[in-house]
């Protein structure tokens, strides 16, 4: 029953609040990379969201640290092997 948004261009922070807010997105699947990324620039970007999804590598604890910091409500679910 879900939908499927693919973000157009370039995906920042604040395009992760914008698309989640407008589509009621509530899981996201990131790499690790991009997850780590966001989580030194606006670890709070997750807000809203029920779920976000990482993997691909091994996952930064000290960025998961800092989303679950400023978004307690989050689950993260690491999707690395």
């Amino acid at each position: 029953g879900g939908t499927v948004i693919v973000a157009p261009g370039e995906l920042t922070p604040q395009r992760v609040q914008a698309l989640a807010a407008a589509h009621q997105v509530t899981a996201m699947w990131l790499t690790s990379a991009l997850f780590s990324l966001f989580a030194n620039e606006d670890p709070g970007c997750f807000a809203g969201l029920r779920e976000v999804w990482t993997g691909g590598e091994a996952v930064s604890v000290d960025a998961v640290d800092r989303v679950l910091a400023h978004c307690p409500e989050l689950t993260v679910v690491n999707g690395y092997g």
